[in-house]
C-alpha cells in the first residue's frame, strides 16, 4: 500500500489532485491506516494515471469518472459468453478474466482470452491471455489444447522477443500450470508433437538414457 504522497509521486499527479478526488468520490483510497491517513494500492496507481491520461485527453472530471465507470461496465459485458467484439480494452478483459474465476468459470476464460489473443495484443497482454488460458484449459481438462496454447505462445515470444525475454517468459509460464498441462496431456498419453524445442521446465534436466551421453 502507497501514502497519498507516494500514490501522487507514481501517478504523476499532486497530493492536493488526490485528496479533491477522494472528495468528489472520483476515486477513493483502498483503505485507511489506523491513523486516518489514506492508503493507496496498485490498482489505485493505475487508475489515477488513467485519470491523468485522460485529462491530458481534455476530459472533465466529471466524463473521467465515466470512463472509469464504463471500464466496469465493458469488463462486465466481456463476460458474457455470446458478446463478440472487433477491440477489446487489455484493462477490461483483466478484470474480466478475474470475474470468471471468481465465478470459477474456465470455459468463460478460455473463451475470453482466446479471442483477446486472436486481436494480436502487445507482449505483456499476451502473456497474461496466453497463461491464464492454459491454465482454465488444464482446469477443464482440455489438455492437447492447453498444450497448444503454450507452444504457440512460446513460439511467438521466441520470434519477436530478445532470448533473454523469452526465457523470463517461459520460466515465468512454468509457475501457471503450463508444465502441468504438458506432463497431464503425455500421461494421457496425448499426442504432443515437439518441433524446435521441448516443452519442460527450465530447471529439468533432460532423462538419461541410450544415447543421452549419460
Amino acid at each position: 500500500m502507497y501514502q497519498i504522497s507516494e500514490a501522487a509521486a507514481l501517478s504523476g499527479l499532486t497530493v492536493r489532485a488526490l485528496r479533491h478526488y477522494d472528495a468528489i468520490a472520483l476515486l477513493q483510497p483502498a483503505t485507511r491506516s489506523d491513523a486516518g491517513y489514506r492508503l493507496y494500492g496498485n490498482d489505485d496507481v493505475e487508475d489515477l494515471r488513467r485519470i491523468r491520461r485522460y485529462q491530458g485527453f481534455g476530459f472533465a472530471l466529471d466524463e473521467i469518472g465515466e470512463l472509469l465507470a464504463a471500464l466496469l461496465v465493458e469488463a462486465l459485458v466481456l463476460t458474457r459468453p455470446s458478446h463478440k467484439t472487433k477491440s477489446m480494452d487489455a484493462d477490461a478483459v483483466k478484470l474480466a478474466a478475474l470475474i470468471h474465476h471468481c465465478r470459477n468459470d474456465n470455459a468463460n476464460v478460455a473463451d475470453l482470452c482466446q479471442r483477446f489473443l486472436d486481436q494480436d495484443p502487445n507482449p505483456d497482454d499476451r502473456a497474461f491471455a496466453a497463461i491464464n488460458q492454459v491454465n482454465a484449459l488444464t482446469v477443464l481438462g482440455r489438455h492437447e489444447d492447453a498444450v497448444a496454447t503454450h507452444r504457440a505462445h512460446i513460439e511467438h515470444v521466441m520470434e519477436n522477443q530478445p532470448a533473454k525475454e523469452w526465457a523470463d517468459t517461459m520460466d515465468i509460464s512454468s509457475t501457471g500450470g503450463s508444465w502441468r498441462a504438458t506432463d497431464s496431456a503425455r500421461r494421457m498419453g496425448a499426442a504432443v508433437p515437439l518441433r524446435q524445442f521441448d516443452i519442460r521446465p527450465l530447471n529439468s534436466a533432460p532423462q538419461s538414457g541410450p544415447g543421452s551421453g549419460a
